[in-house]
């Protein structure tokens, strides 16, 4: 991948690391699961080259979403699990009540998803088919609120708790408008 970062830095190292481990599993997991894949590349002058590289990697037919602004939510929020790195991605995938697993293939811990580790696949250095699929069909089959029980310490740390994030916001945004809007 043509990353624009430092190419010394340990984030630069590890993120190329941490795919390339991780999606020929993945993509083992894909074929033998026939499991529809849906991949949100964000805008950036890299896209293209990203794209070219998850096809090498994964030899897996998936679809691409539009290049837009809503493109990541909108492909989290119509899939049973988000996977990815640690990233903002995963944490707002939560936010929304939708089921996550963070993985890190590397032995940088700037990789490691905050909290519980049961939304995380943290192996160093290789991952196993039979731990990919092992930890992506206990994901699956749980309902959200077992799957919250069980990430509750990641929960937590987001403050994500009784209600979705998107409705604190909506009050802070309400309680912050009223004495300009006339409210109480």
């Amino acid at each position: 991948m043509g990353l624009k970062r430092k190419p010394d830095s340990e984030y630069t190292r590890g993120f190329k690391e941490n795919w390339d481990n991780f999606l020929p599993v993945f993509s083992g997991y894909l074929n033998s699961h026939q499991t529809r894949l849906i991949v949100a590349v964000s805008r950036s002058s890299e896209r293209e080259d990203v794209i070219r590289y998850l096809y090498e990697k994964l030899q897996y037919d998936f679809t691409i979403t539009k290049d837009d602004d809503f493109a990541t939510y909108r492909a989290s929020d119509t899939s049973e699990v988000t996977i990815g790195i640690a990233s903002t991605v995963l944490a707002e995938s939560l936010s929304r009540r939708r089921k996550v697993l963070s993985f890190n293939c590397t032995a940088y811990k700037v990789w490691d998803f905050p909290g519980s580790n049961f939304v995380r696949i943290n192996t160093e250095p290789r991952l196993s088919l039979e731990q990919m699929r092992t930890k992506l069909n206990e994901t699956l089959d749980l309902t959200w609120e077992e799957y919250a029980e069980r990430a509750s310490e990641t929960l937590r740390l987001f403050a994500i708790d009784g209600y979705q994030t998107i409705d604190r916001i909506r009050n802070e945004v309400t309680f912050g408008l009223s004495p300009i809007v006339g409210g109480a």
